[in-house]
């Protein structure tokens, strides 16, 4: 072979090679459509696969790793598309194409088509073995999930074909269970009447708030009480609506359920429906409250703790009800309350709101912590309400997701076309010392009530020094003066520099926080107060 020719071949097959080499990784973006289907049985479907070189392949399609020939249901089955005719639910499958081009296997291709049919429920199984219990449920229709029922209601959790209580007494609650199957194509329920527990009513007495979870206002919010004899399953207590107090009596079903109406002189009657929720030793009841125009969530749960159970959590803690409220016509102050807690469970508080009225509760708490806080003011027409938890935590040691602060319009000094405001809870345990907080050198922060500039909000911070328990500026021309008593209560005053009035500052203390918080009163509304430690 002469050097010209031979150059000439050895040219060709690098060219040669390099386009081999370009097909192959061009043919490694190949792709089916639909990547993914979902079809009903007795559909049909078309797979076709795409690449963005266009070369003379030889296709084979698989299922499942088995080559596909072109028979009954199945053609196409070497050739860009497959098609898929008459399809059952055992034609759930992911099928793959393999694309060859002088005999190299260049790239593959998935699919994954799932086939439906409206679901069936075929069975459930219940298997008991000493406490524990299982129901397992045999459904058809492809692309099933699962939703167990309790009561009408969806069981958190529950979403796979077995439900399983491995403490049936403790972690079931009475009532009856089913099941609803879902999947493309439908939605069923078992066709049974479902499972009936049954079990005694927890007895012990029960404390809870009820509220319109949507909009709290101040007709519709209350506090309820009662205490449940399990041998008969009957009950008996009050509900407190504001400036009313209205005694109840019922009895629960074999469900746990019972309907309750309580009449009221001069008005309709409210109806409750109560639930009782009785797992893992930690009873509690829902439901809803009415009185035709209204419907309020109600909650409660069974106090846990008494003379012979004691609870760690006993000690003396400080509560601030932090309010971020701008609006100049709004209140913008932060109540606070000095916190009870006893050996046998029961809560006290005292303090004052952020307008600077006396509230007071006292209640129990549940087993978990929780305190269903409620405060009716304004001869009724007022309320705090939402709920509250006690724990070890640091340094939040009481907190909560919000309470409502509300009022309707009334004979009031401050803020008589009433309100509603969001307050955020936030507390700490509080140990009496002297000084009660160390720093030295803080930054009082006050902000709203009278503090405003053409409807904008002024921000007064002022520099203070710590002596003992006192707190004086360095240099201000607003007289504040602040003190703290062995209580951990703030109060004191300064000279608002829009009005030229005295204003009075109350607060509290959060010590494991390290600040104080708390409000200030102007002449028709009320203000945020804060002291930190350091400059601002």
């Amino acid at each position: 072979m002469n050097k010209r020719l031979w150059f000439s071949s050895l040219i060709f097959l690098l060219v040669l090679c390099c386009a081999i080499c370009r097909f192959s990784a061009s043919a490694q973006v190949a792709s089916v459509v639909p990547a993914v289907s979902t079809n009903l049985v007795g559909s049909s479907v078309a797979l076709s696969v795409f690449t963005d070189v266009d070369l003379p392949y030889l296709y084979q399609w698989t299922r499942d790793g088995t080559n596909l020939i072109d028979a009954g249901t199945i053609s196409g089955s070497q050739t860009a598309t497959l098609s898929l005719s008459n399809l059952q639910l055992t034609d759930t499958a992911t099928y793959v194409v393999r694309l060859t081009y002088t005999n190299t296997l260049l790239a593959t291709a998935p699919s994954t088509v799932y086939v439906v049919e409206q679901p069936t429920i075929q069975s459930i199984i219940p298997v008991s073995q000493g406490d524990k219990i299982t129901f397992t449920a045999t459904a058809t229709g492809g692309l099933l999930s699962y939703q167990w029922i309790w009561q009408g209601q969806e069981l958190p959790g529950a979403t796979s074909s077995v439900l399983s209580f491995n403490d049936a007494y403790n972690d079931a609650s009475a009532g009856v269970y089913s099941l609803f199957v879902t999947n493309p194509a439908g939605t069923v329920a078992w066709s049974g009447p479902g499972f009936l527990f049954t079990k005694p009513t927890p007895s012990g007495t029960y404390q809870g708030i009820f509220f319109d979870t949507n909009s709290v206002v101040p007709e519709s919010s209350g506090f309820f009480q009662y205490t449940l004899a399990a041998s008969k399953r009957s009950f008996s207590g009050k509900l407190s609506l504001g400036a009313n107090t209205y005694p109840f009596s019922g009895v629960f079903s074999a469900t746990h359920e019972s309907a309750v109406e309580i009449a009221r002189t001069g008005t309709n009657a409210l109806s409750l429906h109560l639930q009782l929720v009785s797992t893992n030793d930690a009873p509690l009841v829902v439901g809803t409250a009415t009185d035709g125009h209204w419907l309020a969530i109600l909650r409660g749960n069974k106090l846990y703790y008494s003379s012979k159970v004691r609870t760690a959590l006993a000690g003396k803690y400080t509560l601030s009800l932090l309010n971020t409220n701008t609006d100049q016509f709004s209140p913008g102050g932060s109540g606070y309350g000095l916190v009870t807690v006893q050996s046998n469970g029961m809560v006290t508080l005292s303090g004052k709101a952020g307008d600077g009225t006396k509230i007071s509760q006292s209640c129990g708490l549940a087993r978990s912590g929780d305190w269903p806080f409620y405060v009716s003011m304004f001869k009724g027409r007022g309320r705090l309400i939402g709920w509250l938890n006690v724990s070890k935590q640091v340094p939040d040691s009481i907190r909560g997701d919000a309470v409502a602060w509300v009022k309707t319009p009334g004979p009031d000094t401050l803020h008589p076309g009433g309100f509603g405001e969001t307050l955020q809870p936030v507390g700490s345990k509080f140990v009496k010392s002297s000084p009660i907080l160390s720093f030295t050198n803080g930054v009082a922060a006050l902000s709203g009530g009278d503090l405003f500039f053409e409807n904008i909000p002024i921000w007064n911070f002022i520099k203070v020094v710590r002596k003992s328990n006192s707190f004086t500026p360095e240099q201000s021309t607003d007289n504040l003066k602040l003190a703290v008593n062995s209580s951990g209560i703030i109060s004191g005053q300064f000279i608002d520099p829009l009005t030229g009035m005295k204003a009075p500052i109350q607060g509290i203390v959060l010590q494991k926080q390290g600040y104080f918080r708390g409000y200030f009163l102007s002449t028709n509304t009320c203000g945020a107060f804060t002291l930190t430690p350091g400059t601002p």
